[in-house]
């Protein structure tokens, strides 16, 4: 029974989506608009993890500009609901429209140098955007996603984030699935969002102010294949509209000291968001663990 009715919501989630996912952008903004209000000031949705996220991560700000910043991250989060929904509707040319690549030759040339490509991604403006990448170059494009519980929206899910050639896979999948890339005549650009919190780790750092883990499984997978590391810094320029710039990192992981590559990615992400703090996914909780003991800081 509980099958069925979680089947049940799956559908009607579904069909939800598809509805609003023809919706024109303006009347898509008015719904957004709506739901800030009744998410920020109705239901209070992880208001508590956000204000204390905030208030840890920028002990030097003031209890109004906390709330400043907290008002625009709800309105932000709003969007990002309706455009990741928005998508399913979208052609490619509406998505290039609105994202804009300020340097998609270097794509270009490293796939003309048989470079495989390790990109690094981040829960920072909208990141379900970035599947219009795969008109940049003839690489074949993966992304690493994080399985929904209910499996009728997962799929609808997968289908959305690969309508553009995007291949999925599976977070619990990834490492062995990218490593029989190795072969794969088509050079790779795989794609990581590496801020999640990991439930284990060996590299904890200092990052916005507070002790915090992150995933090596990006800096494993590239130092294994010999790819270069980019990070994919995007930033949003207006409503509806995001530009993304290739950061290198590194030409050869390979050659790369051990954590070089994630304390790079580390320090670019908290410059972004020191920057604009609104568009980062501040209602995850991302401080809920602690530095074991035996384990030390770097």
């Amino acid at each position: 029974m509980n099958q069925k009715l979680d089947n049940l919501f799956g559908y009607l989630t579904v069909f939800f989506m598809r509805l609003v996912s023809r919706f024109p952008f303006w009347l898509l903004y008015r719904i957004s608009d709506l739901i800030f209000f009744f998410v920020y000031y109705g239901i209070g949705y992880r208001k508590k993890v956000v204000f204390e996220n905030l208030r840890r991560s920028f002990p030097g700000k003031t209890e109004e500009e906390i709330h400043q910043i907290a008002v625009k991250y709800y309105h932000h989060l709003a969007d990002l609901m309706m455009e990741s929904i928005k998508i399913h509707g979208m052609n490619a040319k509406s998505l290039q429209k609105r994202v804009e690549y300020l340097n998609p030759e270097l794509l270009v040339k490293l796939y003309k140098q048989g470079k495989k490509v390790t990109t690094l991604l981040v829960h920072y403006g909208n990141w379900e955007w970035l599947t219009g990448m795969t008109s940049l170059s003839d690489h074949s494009y993966t992304v690493i996603y994080k399985t929904i519980h209910n499996k009728v929206i997962d799929r609808f899910m997968k289908k959305t984030r690969t309508k553009f050639g995007m291949a999925g896979i599976p977070m619990e999948k990834s490492y062995r699935m990218i490593l029989d890339q190795q072969g794969n005549n088509n050079l790779p650009i795989n794609g990581f969002i590496a801020d999640q919190s990991p439930l284990k780790s060996k590299y904890w750092t200092i990052f916005l102010n507070q002790e915090s883990a992150f995933f090596l499984g990006a800096e494993k997978v590239a130092r294994k294949q010999n790819s270069t590391v980019l990070f994919a810094d995007m930033r949003k320029t207006g409503r509806g509209h995001y530009s993304v710039k290739f950061v290198k990192i590194c030409d050869d992981a390979s050659l790369t000291d051990e954590y070089e590559i994630t304390r790079a990615y580390v320090r670019m992400l908290e410059k972004i968001i020191v920057e604009k703090p609104e568009y980062w996914l501040w209602s995850h909780q991302r401080w809920k663990r602690k530095r074991p003991s035996n384990i030390p800081l770097n």
